[in-house]
């Protein structure tokens, strides 16, 4: 199931700063990976959001205290 159409991989690199690749290979992979280091703060990585449920918030021991 693929839950990013289009618009949403648009949004991801114009965020990020960077182009769409030409071919799927390892220097495209290398050029994103590296555009989205040194653009989304590694905290954000923190949220977790699906489509399910409502976002949480985790904490080195588990959900945030006070969820």
């Amino acid at each position: 199931m693929n839950l990013m159409n289009e618009a949403h991989v648009d949004a991801y690199l114009a965020r990020i700063g960077a182009v769409r690749p030409d071919r799927p290979d390892v220097e495209a992979l290398r050029v994103l990976q590296r555009a989205h280091l040194t653009t989304v703060p590694f905290e954000s990585g923190q949220f977790h959001i699906t489509l399910d449920r409502a976002p949480t918030v985790t904490t080195p021991h588990g959900r945030h205290p006070s969820a």
